[in-house]
Formats: C-alpha cells, sequence, structure tokens
C-alpha cells in the first residue's frame, strides 16, 4: 500500500473543541481566550483608550489564550515541581520530541463510567478496563497513543451554546459528579505497556475531588496528556492515526492543540487494514534462515510481535537487526533440544509481549542415513530436533496460549513423511513422526481452543537445500531443473510460498481447521 492510496482512504476527524471569547476555560478564575482582530481600515480600542492598528495592509489577530481554554496537552512542568523534573528533558513542551503526539490511535471506550460518581467525585476507570480493551484489541505498544473516550466533552462541553455542563458548574454547585479520569492502576498498566501519550475526552485528567493525583501519577511515568478532546466516539478501537501537536514555545508547560485523526472511510478498508496477526505473540524455531525466517517476516508484516530461535547465532543476529527497528522481534540463541531454552523463549514471548497466540515448530537437523549407516547418536540428534524439540517447545507454549484463551500451532513436515526416499530414512521417519504428532496434539488440545495442523513442503529453495547440493557435488542448476520437472508447475517452491501457507493455517482463515496437514509441493505427491 503506498502513502496515497492510504491517503485517498482516510477520512480526517476533528477532535478538538472551537475555542470562542464566550466559552469558559476549563478551570474557573483562569482567563477566558481573547482575541482582537486588526486590518488596515479599522482599528481596535483597548479598554484604556489606547488605540491600535494593523502594522500592514492586512488581517491580524491578536489571541491571548490560557492553556484550558479549550483541547489542549499538559507538560510535566504543568504540575510537577522543579525539583521532581530536574533530570527530565521532557519537563518543557520544548522537550518532548514531536513524534510523542502522532502515532497509531488505541481508542478505549469508557462512557459507561460517565456520571457515575457521586456529587463532587469524579467516576475512576481503572486498569481492568484496559486490560479487558487489550483482550479485545490486542496489547498496546510502544508508540500507541492511548485515547480514553469518556463521552464528557462531546455530551457537556460540545454542544455550544445550549446544555453546557462547564467545570466552573461542577465545582460550584457541589452536587454534580464529575467527569470520568483514569485511576492509579491505569497508568501503572499504561506505563508497563510503554505508552507515553494519553489523549481524554474529559475536560482535565485531573478529579473533581483530586486534581493533582491523577496528573501526578501520569507525570511521574513519563506520560503526558491531550485533555477536553471530542469525538472520539466516532474512531475505530483499532486502525486509526492520531496526530495532536502542540505549539511550538520555548520552555511551555502546556499548549492548545489541534488534535485530529485519520480513519479509513469504508468498512471493508478497515478490514483490509486489520492485520492477520495483529499484537498476536508468535514463536518461530529455527527462525534465521530459509523458511523460518520468511515466518519470521511475514508475521511482523502482519502485525504480530514474534520471538524466534535459532543455533545460529550469527544469521539471527542479522534477520533481528532487519527488523528491530519494528519494535516487534525479539531473537533468542539456543536450541529447542534443550528444555530450558523451549521454557526460557515462552518465559521472554510472554515478558515482551504477553501470552502466545502462534507457535510455528519450524526448527530441523538434516540427517540423511539408511538402515545400515545410521548410528544411535545419529538417531538421538535427529530426534532431539525434529520430533522430541517440538513437543518440548509445544508443551511450553501451551500453558502460555491457555491465558490467551487458545492458540494456534503449524509444524513444519515435510512431503518426506508421506514419501520413501532413497538414503533418507533417518530424516523422513522424524518427519512422518511429526505428522502423527499433529493429529494427536489436535485431539488433545482443541478443548483448550488450541489448534494444531502442520505443513509439508516440498523442495524449496533455501540455503539447507543448496548447502546439500553442493555437498553432493553436483551443479545447483542441474538439481534446480532435475526437480522442477517433478512438478506440475515446472518451478521449486520460495520460502515464502511455504510461509503463506504457515499463515494460512495459524490465523482466522483457519479458524476451523485443526488436525490438518497442508502440502506445499507444487503438486509431486499427487501423481
Amino acid at each position: 500500500m503506498n502513502l496515497v492510496e492510504w491517503w485517498r482512504q482516510m477520512e480526517c476527524v476533528d477532535l478538538s473543541v472551537t475555542l470562542s471569547p464566550d466559552l469558559p476555560v476549563t478551570w474557573p478564575g483562569l482567563p477566558h481566550f481573547h482575541k482582537r482582530v486588526l486590518n488596515w481600515f479599522e482599528s481596535w480600542r483597548e479598554p484604556n483608550g489606547e488605540v491600535i492598528r494593523s502594522a500592514g495592509c492586512y488581517y491580524d489577530q491578536w489571541l491571548e489564550i490560557d492553556e484550558h481554554c479549550g483541547t489542549h496537552v499538559d507538560f510535566p512542568s504543568h504540575i510537577l515541581p522543579a525539583a521532581e523534573l530536574h533530570d527530565w528533558e521532557g519537563r518543557f513542551g520544548s522537550g518532548v520530541p514531536l513524534t510523542a503526539f502522532a502515532g497509531p490511535a488505541a481508542v478505549v471506550n469508557a462512557t459507561r463510567f460517565l456520571d457515575r460518581a457521586p456529587a463532587g467525585q469524579s467516576p475512576r476507570v481503572r486498569g481492568e478496563t484496559l486490560e479487558t480493551w487489550e483482550a479485545a484489541n490486542g496489547r498496546l505498544q510502544p508508540g500507541d497513543i492511548l485515547l480514553l473516550d469518556t463521552g464528557y466533552v462531546d455530551r457537556y462541553f460540545a454542544p455550544y451554546p445550549e446544555g453546557n455542563r462547564f467545570v466552573s458548574d461542577v465545582v460550584n454547585s457541589g452536587a454534580l459528579p464529575g467527569w470520568p479520569v483514569p485511576s492509579d492502576d491505569f497508568f501503572e498498566l499504561a506505563a508497563e505497556r510503554s505508552v507515553r501519550h494519553i489523549g481524554i475526552s474529559s475536560p482535565s485528567i485531573g478529579a473533581l475531588d483530586d486534581a493533582l493525583g491523577p496528573h501526578r501519577a501520569g507525570m511521574l511515568r513519563g506520560i503526558t496528556f491531550a485533555e477536553m478532546l471530542y469525538g472520539l466516539g466516532r474512531l475505530p478501537a483499532r486502525g486509526a492515526l492520531y496526530v495532536g501537536f502542540p505549539l511550538k514555545i520555548a520552555a511551555q508547560s502546556g499548549s492548545p492543540i489541534r488534535a485530529v485523526a485519520f480513519k479509513p472511510k469504508t468498512s471493508a478498508y478497515i478490514r483490509r487494514l486489520a492485520l492477520r496477526f495483529n499484537q498476536k505473540t508468535c514463536i518461530v524455531t529455527g527462525g534465521a534462515s530459509g523458511i523460518g525466517e520468511a515466518v519470521v517476516h511475514a508475521l511482523v508484516r502482519e502485525g504480530g510481535n514474534v520471538v524466534f530461535l535459532d543455533v545460529d547465532e550469527t544469521r539471527g543476529g542479522t534477520v533481528y537487526r532487519s527488523l528491530c527497528d519494528t519494535g516487534r522481534c525479539r531473537f533468542i540463541h539456543g536450541s529447542v533440544g534443550e528444555e530450558a531454552c523451549c521454557a526460557a523463549t515462552v518465559k521472554e514471548a510472554e515478558a515482551a509481549f504477553g501470552p502466545v497466540s502462534v507457535l510455528v515448530n519450524n526448527a530441523a537437523r538434516f540427517i540423511f542415513r539408511t538402515v545400515e549407516e545410521a548410528t544411535a547418536g545419529d538417531w538421538r540428534e535427529i530426534l532431539d530436533i525434529n520430533v522430541i524439540g517440538v513437543s518440548l517447545m509445544t508443551r511450553h507454549a501451551v500453558e502460555s496460549m491457555k491465558k490467551a484463551g487458545g492458540g494456534a500451532i503449524v509444524n513444519v513436515s515435510s512431503i518426506s513423511g508421506h514419501i520413501a526416499q532413497a538414503g533418507t530414512m533417518t530424516y523422513n521417519a522424524t518427519k512422518s513422526a511429526i505428522l502423527g504428532l499433529t493429529r494427536c496434539l489436535a485431539l488433545d488440545l482443541g478443548k483448550h481452543n488450541i489448534r494444531v495442523n502442520c505443513v509439508s513442503p516440498g523442495y524449496v529453495k533455501t540455503p539447507a537445500f543448496y548447502y546439500y547440493i553442493d555437498q553432493s557435488g553436483r551443479q545447483r542448476q542441474a538439481v534446480e531443473r532435475e526437480l522442477s520437472a517433478q512438478t506440475m508447475l515446472g518451478r521449486l517452491a520460495t520460502p515464502e510460498d511455504v510461509a503463506s501457507a504457515v499463515l494460512f493455517l495459524a490465523g482466522p482463515e483457519a479458524a476451523y481447521v485443526t488436525g490438518a496437514d497442508l502440502i506445499v509441493d507444487g503438486g509431486v505427491t499427487a501423481v
């Protein structure tokens, strides 16, 4: 998708209230918005009698704006004393990068809390509300802009001039409930997810009964706030882009902002943008090259958070560096043949991204022996990785998947598990075992909403494929021509061909598929 296509499919939603000299500011006693319009043919007379004219032949607007006049942002220096800000670059707006005010919108509906508090108090939106939202929409990620839709501004402020309930009315009456605000555990969870900016459709992040507490709870965790947003209910929970830039003023503690969001115009486009593995935690074994590498890249591209394991530290590091800027990839150097490594991989995935939803058992050893050649050591080595390793990794991942409410496991077998091939008995036996293992796992784990399937690739152009050709002393092109002729499509598979099949079985399109084997061989075994 290019930027022009994206732009044409997006609708701009204004999230700011309109400034007017007739509107009161957020808090009673603060100066109103003041606008003076000058031009070359008219003058402005100040209350003290001073006459002011425009300096040029155009219209001038002189504005006096308290940051609380409308939709605005608070920086740490707005609330926190200097002693608590000494080492924090972002204490003023000028120290906060613009990227902090723009990013994927995560819109949490909290309108059910509106007016649900005793007079003189603000309802608290607790961390469990955010946890419930994550269960339905995926875990919050670094860079997400968390938007809390309380509905307060939409109901009581925006319909100017009728129907308003200004902050001054609530503060002065003592007989009305306040606006919903986040609780301390809400801020704690948001900070754990590395959220750095929260927007809210309440007039303030501070509560009616505790103006400073919520401000401090967020700011001490490095979070800035956009307050008095309007129209958050028009945004999807996921899929919109939020932008709310402040004015660029030195040493500012707060600033008016023009907040907008860009959302897809049509539900069809929303579905298109909805990535199959959005925010899902995925583990891929043998992810440093070949099919595993292609699966890692495909899962990250489809929104997944991926932890991959491989014994090749050099290649694993290369793959990781190509994806680390996404913030959604981790590499672990180790072997599935070691149970401690399997357990550590699952633990790392949970700590970084949350409970595991997808496991791809791709790691394999290639030991080709006849019955006369195979030693006990050969058998132990290949079984440890190709069969026992699959079982151990699955065992530890399943416990994590239960926490996620289910998941999908894809084992990588081979057409070598379906057919006899000369001189490869050891390898073929393990790939046949994976077919049986897959069916048994599917039967045992279905009750936990965990699907288990496998793919059986044919001849795939991977580094391992070419390594064994080179070892045989034959020419690569000659072998490619010979094997391509065995397929119905006249070509060998790419790692991406197999990765597409893996993602299908792991994704929502295969929600009713389990215990199945998908052969991806270009038709080799069909004749």
